[in-house]
């Protein structure tokens, strides 16, 4: 079923992984947004505040926002510890100093590891695959944090796979 050269890639594995992460992605977006998509209840909104004079300031003393502005910290996200990634299985043990974090992620057919950085919920990260069959891969990841913390959705460019999709969960 698989190739008989190592290195030459198996695309129907690829293609199969693809469309198991996709699914994967999009059922996650799905839990992560029902509230959303089917609202409980009435919303209440809350009057509007009453109007106030509000002595203006003169243009020079009116506080600049800067065009390169920078995501706010979410105070107390931690993303320390186990998490599994659902599509593959491979297990990834983080550990975060600060708004950095590395990582190393073990699965039967390969071994990982990467570094990164958090801003807000919003993670940045490079790493590097190293296959048991040989080969090394490198790439770059962008993703999300879920509000609760519990589960993160990453786009992935690798240089050996391509473009692929990521929901790991502790």
């Amino acid at each position: 079923m698989g190739s008989d050269n190592p290195d030459k890639p198996n695309h129907s594995t690829q293609i199969v992984v693809a469309v198991i992460g996709l699914v994967g992605v999009l059922g996650g977006a799905l839990i992560a947004n029902w509230d959303k998509l089917f609202p409980h209840g009435e919303s209440q909104v809350a009057p509007a505040p009453a109007k106030t004079d509000v002595p203006k300031l003169p243009h020079s003393d009116v506080p600049r926002r800067s065009s390169t502005t920078t995501p706010p910290v979410v105070q107390g996200v931690n993303i320390n510890g186990v998490w599994r990634d659902v599509n593959l299985g491979t297990i990834y043990q983080v550990s975060q100093d600060g708004q950095s974090f590395r990582f190393s992620g073990s699965h039967p057919t390969f071994e990982s590891s990467g570094l990164g950085t958090i801003r807000g919920r919003v993670l940045e990260s490079s790493y590097q695959t190293r296959y048991r069959q040989g080969g090394i891969s490198t790439g770059n990841c962008s993703g999300e944090l879920s509000p609760d913390a519990k589960q993160i959705v990453s786009r992935c460019l690798d240089s050996a796979t391509g473009q692929w999709m990521s929901l790991v969960v502790r």
